[in-house]
């Protein structure tokens, strides 16, 4: 990478954080991650690695997960020129199943990548242009030793429930804050919202600078009227026995 390069990627950063993505990251920034694990998936060129490296601090962990292999050497470049010593860069991507997979996108590296067929084929050898190396979040933690995950930030364009599903025994046992964009119609025909309810997760979005309950989805604003996705945060429940009945109560809590 480039100087010009580096610098370019560092305004793309500082527009994110003032501008484009300004309350996601700055609800990012509130929560207690410092010397914990944070999770990017769908890291293209890290935008969000950059700033969750920050936010966990030098004791603490990144690791982002890229399914187009092309954006390697950008993602790699830009970690050693913001001296991001504690982000490790993994070219695959994330599901519920492992293998290989055809990528769709109009560009090598575009951001509005996506996996065209669900269908996996054996990822043996080198991979075919066209394609990425996918496996579930649950497996790469059980053969690393991933653990005390704070976070897991998602935007893999209407894939959220497969990797989600990929990775409940980490989300059941570690507790993490999630962070995902997705797309109305992938909580409405995909039943992502349902799903992570009963896994014990409760969400909210921020339009506009005034938080919603995410069951809002549909009839608060939108970033721009023609956008049907936003970005929305859930945070783990936890079950609080009493003598006669179970309650639950949010674990993690939030400033407004």
């Amino acid at each position: 990478m480039t100087l010009f390069q580096h610098l370019h990627m560092l305004a793309r950063c500082w527009r994110y954080r003032l501008r484009s993505e300004a309350a996601d990251i700055a609800q990012l920034s509130r929560f207690d991650l410092q010397g914990r694990t944070a999770i990017d998936i769908g890291a293209n060129r890290g935008i969000y690695c950059y700033w969750m490296s920050k936010f966990v601090g030098p004791e603490g962990r990144v690791i982002g997960f890229e399914l187009q292999p092309e954006l390697h050497d950008a993602l790699q470049g830009f970690k050693r020129r913001s001296s991001m010593h504690n982000v490790e860069v993994v070219m695959q991507g994330l599901s519920n199943q492992n293998g290989m997979v055809r990528i769709e996108r109009s560009y090598a590296g575009s951001t509005g990548a996506r996996i065209s067929d669900p269908t996996t084929v054996p990822s043996s050898g080198d991979v075919p242009p066209g394609f990425g190396k996918i496996t579930r979040l649950d497996d790469y933690c059980r053969k690393h030793n991933v653990q005390d995950i704070a976070v897991i930030k998602c935007d893999v364009e209407g894939h959220e429930r497969q990797v989600f599903e990929g990775a409940e025994e980490t989300l059941r046992t570690q507790r993490p804050i999630l962070l995902f964009e997705a797309f109305n119609s992938e909580i409405e025909q995909g039943g992502l919202f349902d799903y992570l309810k009963r896994i014990g997760y409760r969400g909210f979005f921020w339009s506009h600078g005034k938080r919603y309950d995410a069951k809002q989805f549909k009839t608060a604003p939108y970033r721009r009227p023609t956008c049907v996705h936003r970005n929305y945060f859930f945070t783990p429940v936890a079950k609080v026995h009493r003598p006669s009945a179970i309650r639950y109560t949010r674990s993690y809590p939030v400033s407004a």
